[in-house]
């Protein structure tokens, strides 16, 4: 009795690097707003717009979480091109510097973070900005304490130190040079950036072995980790005459563009490296993707560069690689690349143009009726969920005139497929799956649970060679609660399964079982 092919749906998630002759049944090689979770596969989950009303001069294009402020509620700074503002309860509030406009494009991303309290931010063109008090009645102002036509590319925050990555000095880049304050008291920014100064610990260190420019820096552990564009460094506090060591971790990769980088799990980073997403825990390193999806990653030109960002997304246990998958060369994601980090599985959604996905808590507000722009019986989540679970990190986007919770809601507004194609039957269990036998299937049993009386498209394939087209066939619908086996009459050397849906994703599905019967060897 041949052993169905389609059992064990989610354990190996999509992979777009081998044949699909070659690969084990229970991976896919087609997918779009799918992920693998728990040995099955399911939509991944939709999108709520904040209802935020912008104008196109007041368009962020990245954004920093500021939480349990004096406010004692989420708050977000959101930069623009020219300005800068501050999301509080539903008010948006410019804190654009008194002294004009900024002079970065959409091309300029910002980048800073927090250290006691206090959130520290540049464009790479404009003085590093300031904020004390995260009041939106008061403006930013230029960073105390910093020194005259300096200018920085990356600014990040380790320890009670500021670290300054790729400086400009006097109109001179220097693109290795790594640039720290004098340590920060608490509440208070850095006292000095003057590395001359012998009775501060501010100091310079430029990591010119190779010609790559510093692009970001991560925390971890004890060390800031340093992506240069060919290489990857460490930095670690040792005090004394020299404050910090500097030393060479990997040669072999490095980072095309900041925000690439995320601390998934303890001591351990995800890193896009140009072509790869690379695990490392700070001393040795693998490829995720190699094998998997790696030949979608090295189609990703340096045009587009610009659109790709990494965030952690805790709630799901899964790091999304956000890039451009269009060939224009703007600043957004419109695709995200979903590493489940416990399963180890591949998944892929569609994103709407997003600047940038940062993760953060959820606001203490009730979504009213009148703001839902979904059907609310289609939403996996009970109503005032939103308000109950604030404790739990979430993702929220950067949109064309628009601030969007992601992930939360079932219905999806797009669709979501899932497909496997030139799949051998095994004749045997333990036997390899057989490409060279006809057979002849008759129906499926699917195993697909979710919310009664959602519709799941199945459609079956055959093919005789793998260099043939798929012959499919109609369409049947699985409707949850309701369909026990769907009939087919299809026969081939291989077959083909795909899974799709519209708009409300309520479903999961785990395998099927088949009536396959053997019928010869031509």
């Amino acid at each position: 009795m041949p052993i169905s092919p389609f059992s064990a749906a989610g354990q190996v998630g999509l992979n777009f690097d081998v044949a699909p002759a070659e690969m084990v049944p229970q991976a896919w090689n087609v997918g779009e707003n799918i992920r693998f979770d728990n040995g099955s596969v399911t939509p991944v989950r939709g999108d709520v717009s904040l209802g935020l009303d912008l104008s196109s001069s007041e368009q962020p294009i990245w954004a920093f979480v500021v939480s349990e402020s004096i406010y004692t509620t989420v708050a977000w700074v959101l930069p623009a091109a020219p300005k800068v503002y501050a999301y509080y309860n539903g008010t948006l509030s410019d804190i654009t510097r008194v002294s004009g406009d900024y002079t970065g494009d959409n091309y300029d991303r910002w980048s800073g973070g927090t250290l006691s309290s206090l959130l520290f931010l540049t464009n790479g063109v404009d003085v590093p900005q300031y904020w004390a008090d995260l009041n939106p009645a008061t403006p930013l102002v230029d960073l105390p304490n910093w020194q005259a036509g300096v200018y920085t590319k990356c600014l990040r925050s380790f320890k009670n130190f500021l670290i300054a990555l790729d400086v400009t000095k006097a109109s001179v880049r220097y693109r290795t040079m790594v640039k720290w304050s004098h340590p920060a008291d608490p509440g208070l920014p850095p006292p000095s950036w003057d590395e001359t100064d012998t009775t501060k610990d501010a100091g310079e260190y430029s990591l010119t072995e190779s010609a790559g420019a510093c692009v970001d820096a991560v925390p971890l552990r004890d060390a800031l980790i340093i992506y240069k564009e060919d290489s990857v460094w460490g930095m670690q506090f040792i005090g004394g005459t020299f404050i910090f060591r500097f030393y060479k971790i990997f040669s072999s990769f490095g980072m095309p563009q900041r925000d690439c980088a995320v601390e998934f799990q303890s001591g351990q980073h995800l890193v896009f490296s140009g072509d790869d997403l690379i695990l490392h825990d700070g001393t040795t390193f693998i490829s995720v993707a190699d094998g998997k999806v790696r030949l979608l990653l090295r189609q990703i030109s340096i045009e587009q560069y610009a659109g790709c960002y990494m965030v952690n997304h805790i709630a799901q246990h899964e790091v999304w690689f956000c890039f451009r998958r269009a060939s224009d060369g703007l600043p957004q994601a419109d695709t995200a690349l979903i590493y489940d980090w416990k399963d180890k599985t591949f998944g892929i959604r569609n994103l709407d143009n997003l600047y940038t996905i940062q993760p953060g808590k959820i606001p203490p507000f009730v979504l009213q009726w009148v703001q839902a722009t979904y059907p609310w019986l289609n939403s996996s989540q009970e109503w005032d969920e939103l308000a109950r679970t604030s404790s739990i990190p979430r993702l929220f986007g950067v949109a064309d005139l628009d601030i969007r919770w992601l992930d939360v809601t079932s219905y999806l507004g797009e669709a979501a497929k899932v497909e496997r194609t030139y799949l051998g039957v095994a004749m045997r269990a333990g036997e390899a799956p057989d490409l060279a036998s006809r057979k002849f299937l008759t129906r499926i049993w699917p195993r697909i649970s979710g919310v009664s009386n959602e519709v799941v498209l199945v459609t079956i394939g055959a093919v005789d060679a793998v260099d043939k087209a798929i012959r499919w066939s109609s369409p049947r619908q699985y409707i949850i609660g309701t369909t026990e086996k769907l009939d087919f009459t299809i026969q081939g050397k291989m077959f083909a399964i795909r899974l799709s849906s519209l708009n409300a994703h309520n479903w999961v599905f785990s395998g099927a079982d088949s009536d396959i019967a053997f019928i010869g060897g031509n």
